[in-house]
């Protein structure tokens, strides 16, 4: 007879608080990203303070140079004068460019690496962390 055991698991929770990403925990255990994050949601649930353990173990965030200044600002502005984020279906190059650099900001945020530079511009722009997709299903 298998048995279970309790979440969340403390190896899973170690590795997370020493600044491995739930992807990384995943692999490393051979386990679905997605049972990682079941359980790493548990931990920070019960332990307030493991987001912010989590975050002070990463690594240190991408140095931003003057292209991605140059795109936080188009984003900003873009979503000042849009009122929405830009689309990766747009008939503009230049606004399916601005989608995908902030999707890809979405994923720095997601793994711990994006830059407080651009933490600190993106704030000017709501649930810019939150993808279209996760909206939708959020409003269902």
């Amino acid at each position: 007879m298998k048995t279970h055991r309790r979440a969340p698991y403390t190896e899973w929770v170690e590795m997370y608080r020493r600044g491995l990403t739930a992807s990384q925990i995943a692999k490393v255990v051979r386990a679905p990203a997605t049972t990682i994050r079941y359980h790493l949601r548990l931990a920070r649930t019960a332990e307030p303070g493991l987001g912010e353990e989590h975050q002070a173990s990463l690594q240190p965030a991408r140095k931003v140079g003057k292209a991605g200044r140059a795109n936080l600002a188009a984003i900003v502005a873009f979503f000042e004068a849009e009122g929405r984020f830009p689309s990766s279906k747009a008939a503009a190059p230049k606004e399916r460019a601005l989608a995908a650099w902030l999707a890809r900001r979405r994923q720095d945020k997601d793994a711990g690496t994006l830059a407080p530079e651009y933490r600190e511009g993106l704030r000017a722009v709501p649930n810019w962390e939150v993808s279209r997709r996760k909206r939708k299903n959020a409003a269902q």
